[in-house]
């Protein structure tokens, strides 16, 4: 749980119902319901979707150098450890 959530988890219900009303009076009426359980807005069908920072970056690389498949390349490591293995499997 975030700090946020924790300080709110320790209200009582005096300090709770004056934070709603100064989150009423700043136009937030919905007031400590609306926080973090806002649904997400659909899309209507037949737009196009954005895409995110990570995808816009894979495709400026590979309109750098379309003939480079590098990046698709898969990579396997092996890792030969002897002592706390019990350490590396909780990394």
């Amino acid at each position: 749980m975030s700090q946020f959530y924790q300080q709110l988890a320790t209200l009582t219900p005096e300090q709770r119902a004056l934070f709603e009303k100064k989150l009423a009076a700043k136009g937030l009426e919905k007031g400590l319901q609306s926080l973090g359980s806002a649904p997400i807005p659909t899309r209507p069908t037949g737009q196009p979707i954005p895409l995110s920072f990570a995808q816009q970056r894979l495709w400026f690389v590979q309109q750098l150098d379309t003939q480079n498949t590098a990046f698709y390349a898969a990579r396997v490591l092996r890792l030969q450890v002897t002592h706390n293995i019990s350490a590396l499997v909780k990394s």
